[in-house]
Formats: C-alpha cells, structure tokens, sequence
C-alpha cells in the first residue's frame, strides 16, 4: 500500500478514533490494474462491477432485522469503503495516474459528492431562511399598516 502524502493524521491527545478512520479511509490500495489504451470504457466497466458488488454487499447485510441488522451497518460502511477506495486506486492506474494519487486526492474522489451536497443543503437552508425573513417583515410591516388604517378609519 502506498502511504505517499503531506497530509498528516489528526493531531490532538487521545483521538485515536479519529486517527483510525483517518488512517482506515486515507490508505490507498495497490493495483493491479494496468495502463489501458481506452481508460474510459475501463473505467466504466470497473464502475459497473462496483455498483454490482456493491449492491449485493449491502443488500445481504441489510437482510438482518431489528437489532441483529444494526450490527451489520459497521461491517457494511467499512467493506464499502475498500471497495470504493480499490475502485480509485484501479481507475488511476487504468490512467497511468498511480503515482500522482495521494491521500488527498483520494479523500477528495471519496467525499466530494458529500461535501457537495453538503453545501448545497447549506446554501438551500440559509436561502429559505433569508427569503423567510424577508417575506415576514414584509408580511408585518403591511399587516401592521393594515391594522393602522383599519383602525383610524373606523
């Protein structure tokens, strides 16, 4: 496994959980992939395969119920996150870009989308509350005019 990177773990007394899933997600696996003269048919067809993988993997997992199926969420998201993080390492290497995948660049492929939707979801949630108030204080500021003359004709 190639440990390449500037990044170093997480700093801080006694974060050894931290440090584990840092360590654990940031690990790039060997491949054994090689350079390929049509890197994106390959690398659709080695997406492909991890979709299916993937799909039976959580879906045999997920046949557990109640309490029994709650213990099979830990074992699911780390099998997934080998998988994911081999599909990588492969697609790199079908590329002739091993050598240039760090764990930077890996914890980027791997948590993009999240971020993304993180930010979406914040730029939605801070957009509805600034529409909100804009609409209130409109609402209020008539609703309170409306009172006044209301009140002065009457």
């Amino acid at each position: 496994m190639s440990t390449q990177s500037a990044l170093p773990p997480p700093e801080g007394g006694g974060n050894e959980f931290a440090k584990a899933i840092f360590n654990l997600v940031t690990q790039i696996p060997d491949s054994t992939e090689p350079l390929n003269a049509d890197p994106n048919a390959r690398a659709k067809a080695l997406t492909s395969t991890a979709c299916i993988k993937s799909a039976a993997i959580s879906g045999s997992l997920a046949l557990p119920p109640g309490p029994l199926g709650m213990l099979t969420v830990l074992p699911d998201l780390v099998t997934i996150g080998k998988l994911q993080r081999q599909l990588v390492a492969d697609i790199a290497a079908c590329y002739g870009k091993q050598v240039v995948l760090t764990r930077e660049l890996m914890l980027y492929c791997l948590f993009r989308h999240g971020a993304a939707v993180f930010m979406r979801d914040l730029v939605t949630r801070l957009g509805e509350r600034l529409l909100v108030r804009r609409v209130a204080h409109r609402c209020s500021r008539n609703s309170g005019l409306c009172l006044l003359r209301h009140w002065m004709r009457g």
